[in-house]
């Protein structure tokens, strides 16, 4: 590998890692949850994910975001995503299939 070579491949190295996600922490406590009603599911293979809080850097506020059907993932199970509190405040843990 040319010296060349190996400097751009340091360089999308150190870029690709300064766009990773950061934890951000939020020291308001997020508001209960919304009790949703599920919309008629489409397909027998749908999940339904759950809204949660979301919060807004714009606003500067917990936001609601809907809940919403999703294919389900062969031999998976969807996880939940919730607020989780710790030292630095309140951290969202996303869903996921599992």
């Amino acid at each position: 590998m040319s010296k060349l070579h190996f400097m751009l491949m340091l360089l999308v190295m150190m870029l690709g890692s300064s766009c990773a996600t950061r934890t951000i922490y939020i020291q308001q406590t997020p508001p209960v949850k919304k009790t949703e009603v599920k919309l008629k599911k489409p397909k027998h293979d749908a999940v339904w994910v759950s809204g949660h809080w979301k919060w807004s850097k714009r606003k500067q506020k917990y936001v609601w975001g809907k809940g919403r059907w999703e294919r389900k993932k062969k031999n998976h199970v969807w996880k939940e995503g919730h607020w989780k509190k710790n030292n630095g405040g309140w951290v969202w843990i996303p869903g996921h299939w599992k």
